[in-house]
């Protein structure tokens, strides 16, 4: 038998209040749901009364052990916050696994539990610290970087065990801001064993020293994940390596289920990419995303540049991987039986190939093409795929790093005339 309380009462006189079991000051805030579970047992049905924070139920026991679970909306004002389980009553009664949470899918998303629930990680490569500001802030995660390592994940704050449900909607939101111009990385993830799938999509924003608020609408697509974690990485993102003192603060994070929005579909023939000819005006790699895997002992390298329409990779050193450098758009929404053709124009000044495709966040591939490049002439690529099911975030990419069994020289690649459509039926 597992332990667990057991309060045994002889007296025919006791009364439940004569044994209180519980805790004083917990860290319940007002105007919060808060969900309270337990497993309990008695020798003989009786009932049970649980106050919370002034709050009572009561639980109806069996001589079954079995588990309890009641939600508590807290008021405005709070008399207290504590919780009583009342056992005094004659018999035997049994109390094992209570559970007191926020009922919301993120806990303690406004940092009024200071990091409670939340896991902090810094690199050794990189320097940062990390505080909850009450004196200038409405305690908000309030994070100093003095250098931001080289990955996005070298410094991280984590939440984990966030069950997402396969075909549920989701609403993650947040509001952020920095001292300095700057990106952070916030999304929804697996862990090692489902590949580190990013379930909500790619989620790269931009702050300034104002805090804005950002929200990311997302369908779990993959399997149903009791394990997933909600990660906000705060080192390089997009490579961008930072050794300026700086300070990030984020607040009010949320995450809550939501119906499926209404979808009418891309429109036959127009270009489903969003800054298709990289030509936005204050950011020509808005809407894209790249990994260059410059780490240890992979140590891609490349130089990237943006002209006339078209990215431009002089590749250095093209990795151990195919996609050690890779140009990547995320957020496409592609429909159930829906054909889709990609084309766009590519010349590499030295003999190799590169791969294209479509995938979901957590890898399911959907089509693509190896595309062999000669050195100095420009190849028109073009491929088709038909949907099996739908998907409101899959990833385009474009992989450029070192091709499995295959030389791959450094050479300098252009991309030019990108278009992603749906094919009129």
């Amino acid at each position: 038998m597992a332990r667990r309380l057991k309060v045994t009462v002889a007296s025919e006189e006791a009364k439940a209040e004569d044994v209180l079991v519980g805790q004083c000051d917990l860290a319940i805030e007002a105007g919060k749901v808060y969900a309270l579970s337990f497993d309990a047992q008695a020798d003989a049905a009786k009932d049970m009364k649980i106050v919370v924070a002034g709050q009572e139920v009561i639980a109806n026991l069996t001589t079954d052990n079995n588990t309890y679970n009641f939600k508590f909306v807290m008021p405005a004002i709070l008399e207290n916050t504590n919780i009583a389980f009342y056992m005094g009553e004659k018999g035997t009664t049994y109390l094992d696994n209570v559970r007191l949470v926020e009922d919301a899918m993120i806990k303690n998303g406004s940092f009024d539990a200071g990091f409670a629930g939340y896991e902090w990680f810094v690199d050794s490569s990189a320097d940062a610290s990390s505080v909850v500001d009450s004196l200038t802030e409405d305690n908000a995660a309030d994070i100093t970087i003095k250098n931001t390592g080289d990955m996005d994940w070298k410094i991280q704050i984590k939440q984990n065990n966030v069950e997402l449900q396969n075909g549920q909607w989701y609403k993650l939101s947040f509001k952020a801001k920095s001292s300095i111009l700057r990106k952070i990385r916030v999304i929804m993830q697996g862990l090692e064993d489902k590949g580190w799938a990013v379930y909500s999509g790619e989620n790269i924003v931009s702050l300034t020293n104002e805090y804005e608020t950002f929200e990311k609408e997302f369908m779990m697509t993959a399997t149903t994940d009791p394990q997933a974690f909600f990660c906000i990485a705060l080192g390089a993102v997009d490579g961008e390596v930072i050794t300026t003192q700086h300070r990030v603060c984020i607040d009010d994070i949320s995450l809550v289920k939501i119906d499926a929005p209404i979808n009418p579909g891309a429109e036959a023939g127009v270009n489903i990419l969003k800054n298709a000819d990289f030509a936005d005006p204050v950011d020509s790699m808005k809407n894209w995303t790249e990994t260059i895997a410059s780490w240890e002992p992979v140590n891609a390298s490349t130089v990237r540049t943006v002209t006339g329409g078209a990215i431009e990779y002089n590749i250095i050193n093209p990795g151990t991987e195919d996609w050690n450098v890779q140009l990547k758009q995320s957020g496409l929404s592609l429909e159930e039986g829906k054909t889709y053709k990609v084309t766009f124009d590519v010349i590499s000044t030295a003999s190799r190939e590169i791969k294209s495709g479509v995938m979901s966040t957590s890898y399911a591939y959907y089509g693509g093409s190896d595309i062999a490049l000669v050195e100095n002439v420009s190849k028109k690529v073009e491929y088709t795929f038909t949907m099996s099911k739908v998907d409101p975030a899959a990833d385009f990419y474009i992989s450029m790093g070192k091709i499995a069994n295959v030389e791959t020289p450094p050479s300098t690649i252009t991309i030019s005339n990108l278009s992603f459509v749906k094919v009129d039926e």
